[in-house]
């Protein structure tokens, strides 16, 4: 995902509190541009899950277009 660089403080907790919850979720963070790349792995056998958070992401960018 491609983010604002305001929003590494609110991604960066949030990948904190994923990881708490769901230690498989594997995040990286890049910020050697103008803005901030966050990235989302998992094993093969979560791939359902990582798809469901990729389908809730989508709709909540939907809907603040």
């Amino acid at each position: 995902m491609t983010l604002d660089r305001d929003a590494e403080a609110d991604a960066r907790s949030l990948a904190e509190r994923e990881s708490g919850c769901c230690s498989f979720f594997d995040f990286g963070f890049d910020t050697s541009d103008s803005v901030l790349t966050m990235s989302v792995v998992v094993p093969e056998s979560h791939a359902d899950v990582l798809d469901a958070l990729a389908r809730r992401v989508g709709a909540l960018a939907g809907a603040n277009r």
